[in-house]
């Protein structure tokens, strides 16, 4: 089934009127960054497939949860391709569990002004890795002014769930 798009009827470009005639200009700027140079950028990195084994090489406690890794959903998520677990130890380092966060801050002292930041983490990483700068995803900036509505988030997440798609 094709992926399925519908108007939020906000108009994508602006006419400007100049000497020379009408120009447009789109009326915001929604930057994402490619998900798929991130992730090469990653696995660059020295020890960073490394790190994403430590999850399945760990000791296990059972009567512990201290992390991603011992919920159930994490061990019982199905690859529907093969019916067995998808992430398992022998795929540890290439099976990733992304995390999408997303968190509004001011950038301007004294202003409303609001700017949002969706951004990943590798769930595979350990717990004190996951969060470092060097090792967190951009996947998207939201232009300001304001925060969208809760609906509206939809907009900004289809194209990220559209690069998803395409891993």
């Amino acid at each position: 089934m094709a992926n399925q798009r519908f108007s939020c009827n906000y108009p994508i470009v602006k006419t400007i009127l100049t000497s020379k005639g009408d120009v447009y200009r789109p009326s915001s700027i929604y930057p994402i960054v490619s998900l798929n140079y991130q992730l090469q950028s990653l696995y660059n990195k020295k020890r960073f497939e490394e790190s994403c084994r430590k999850w399945a090489e760990r000791s296990e406690d059972l009567d512990q949860l201290t992390d991603i890794y011992d919920r159930r959903k994490w061990k019982t998520f199905q690859d529907p391709q093969e019916n067995l677990p998808f992430f398992r130890k022998e795929l540890s380092d290439c099976r990733l569990g992304l995390m999408i966060n997303l968190d509004w801050f001011q950038p301007y002292d004294n202003s409303p002004y609001s700017i949002g930041t969706i951004y990943g983490v590798i769930c595979n990483l350990p717990h004190d890795e996951r969060f470092k700068p060097s090792n967190i995803l951009t996947l998207a900036i939201i232009p300001g002014p304001s925060e969208p509505k809760l609906h509206q988030l939809n907009y900004y997440l289809a194209p990220l769930i559209d690069q998803l798609d395409g891993l």
